[in-house]
Formats: C-alpha cells, structure tokens, sequence
C-alpha cells in the first residue's frame, strides 16, 4: 500500500427512514438548510477516519471492516473512541491506528478491507 491517506474531514450521512446516503456535498444542504425547517434528526453523520483500506477505499465511522491475517475475529465495526479510531467486535477492540504504520512500511502482517456497513450490512458482524 503506497498511500494510506484519505482526507479524514470527509462526511456522508444515512437516513435511518429512506435508507439513502449523502455525500460530502450532499450534506451541506442537510445540515445547514436554507429555510428555518428544523434538521431531520434521521440523519446519522459520519466522519473519514482519514484512512484507505487495502482497494484504496476510504474507510468511515460506521464502516465494517474485515482484518487480515490473523486478527480473531475478522470482522469490525469502525468507530471513533475520544482519542483515537477503533475496530470493535464481540472479542473486542483493535487500533486502527496500525493501518498508518503499515502505509509507512512498519507493520506489513495485516490489512483491512471495507466489506460493508452496520447501516446496510448489520449480519456482517455476526
């Protein structure tokens, strides 16, 4: 992996209701309407972790990745916890902060790929 950067102040956003996505652009309009309308609360927001998995693609808050080899279990969900970006699953936690070290060269033992999200995907994480 040549470049595991991606631009971690990137959004999209689901709602929960009509089971759509919006982007980046998408969102403004969302967030910042231009009437007085109120927010629709249905909207959850989710932030880049600012990482690429192994297919180049931009990993998020939310996203369910699969870990390996050998990390027990293989699949996580992405979530950001006060200080740093964490992979969760019924065992436990991993750092996704060894994804940067791998991009530099240091760690080559594991990789991560976006297999889905909890959104659409939920039955990934069983």
């Amino acid at each position: 992996m040549s470049d595991n950067k991606a631009n971690r102040f990137n959004f999209r956003a689901w709602h929960t209701k009509w089971r759509i996505w919006a982007d980046s652009i998408q969102i403004i309009g969302v967030l910042f309407p231009e009437k007085d309308d109120a927010i629709d609360p249905d909207w959850v927001l989710m932030q880049s972790t600012g990482l690429l998995d192994r297919n180049q693609k931009e990993i998020f808050e939310g996203d369910i990745c699969r870990f390996s080899p050998g990390v027990i279990p293989d699949t996580y969900e992405v979530f950001w916890s006060e200080t740093k970006w964490l992979g969760r699953s019924d065992y436990g936690m991993i750092d996704l902060g060894l994804l940067k070290k791998q991009s530099d060269g240091i760690v080559e033992d594991f990789t991560c790929e976006v297999i889905g999200n909890i959104y659409e995907h939920p039955e990934l994480l069983k």
